[in-house]
């Protein structure tokens, strides 16, 4: 995953526009869990908060789950012919 600082969006919707794009590419599948908060935020080199900010719009959008011990997971669909919508990013 890769964060751009001199892009015009903020680094939170960075993070939630490419674990969207991951899991249209099919690098990501439901169920599948994704990094924990602290894991993502020291890969990347930014703050802790940040991370949980794009993890708690990954949720709103239902796109990620969380279970409370065990860490976020992508979400199942449930057949559902929902796409995920992915939002292009202003550069």
């Amino acid at each position: 995953m890769h964060i751009d600082p001199n892009n015009k969006d903020a680094i939170y919707e960075q993070i939630v526009f490419n674990i969207k794009k991951e899991i249209t590419k099919g690098i990501l599948d439901a169920g599948d869990k994704i990094l924990s908060v602290r894991e993502m935020s020291k890969q990347l080199g930014v703050n802790p908060n940040t991370v949980a900010k794009a993890y708690k719009e990954l949720e709103h959008q239902n796109v990620i789950t969380t279970i409370k011990g065990r860490g976020s997971f992508v979400k199942n669909n449930d057949g559902q012919d929902e796409e995920i919508d992915i939002q292009t990013q202003k550069n």
